[in-house]
């Protein structure tokens, strides 16, 4: 049992079930979502940081546009991108809107596959639950 969690967690589907459950960039705090556009800024090797009122503005379009989905796909996404499995527009060292909904929507389409290969659970009903459903 242990040795299937540690598989899941390695292969990209667990990374992904795993960003899904996070919490929601709608909800999160602007450091944490400043913390997050950091790591995403390594990722794409950026080397010219956005100022702090163009960071205040990419917050507020991120819940904005982007509120639904969590802080860790946010950075899967980006890791994604870094590592050739989704594909955006260039950033020509400008971390744009333009740029970051690129990505996002990169991503959104991969996530989509992995929510529709992820079977939903089976939920059992009771012979009682059922009859009672009936009458």
């Amino acid at each position: 049992m242990q040795l299937q969690k540690i598989e899941k967690n390695n292969s990209e589907h667990g990374n992904f079930l795993e960003a899904f459950a996070d919490k929601k960039l709608i909800s999160c705090a602007d450091i944490e979502i400043s913390e997050a556009l950091k790591i995403c800024f390594v990722y794409v090797g950026l080397t010219n940081y956005p100022g702090q009122s163009e960071k205040i503005f990419l917050i507020n379009f991120i819940r904005k546009n982007f509120g639904m989905f969590t802080k860790r796909e946010l950075l899967l996404a980006f890791e994604l991108l870094a590592a050739g499995k989704i594909h955006a527009v260039s950033h020509f060292q400008n971390f744009s809107p333009q740029y970051l909904a690129s990505v996002m929507n990169a991503y959104k389409d991969k996530a989509n596959e992995v929510r529709e290969k992820t079977e939903p659970p089976i939920v059992k009903r009771s012979e009682e639950h059922t009859s009672e459903l009936q009458s």
